[in-house]
């Protein structure tokens, strides 16, 4: 028997995800909801970005920032949620 996509993608509701986006950018979130062009909705939501390292040092560092609440587009995560966690 096979699940369908949105049957796949209810396991998740309410587990914490992390999600990288096209641009490299991770979203750490608790996933809340999805629709049917996968638009996702993502509460507690934090970004963490690579910044290039600076003139005077060699690492590179990450920024963190907390965002609260986001709706992503489906069309822009190429969001394969590598960890989820309750």
């Amino acid at each position: 028997m096979s699940m369908s996509k949105s049957s796949k993608m209810l396991q998740y509701i309410n587990y914490r995800m992390r999600v990288t986006i096209l641009d490299s950018r991770q979203l750490i979130e608790k996933f809340m909801a999805f629709d049917s062009h996968m638009n996702l909705v993502l509460g507690d939501c934090e970004e963490f970005r690579k910044q290039p390292p600076t003139k005077g040092s060699k690492e590179e560092r990450e920024d963190r920032r907390t965002l609260g609440p986001v709706l992503l587009r489906g069309e822009e995560p190429w969001a394969k949620p590598s960890q989820a966690s309750r």
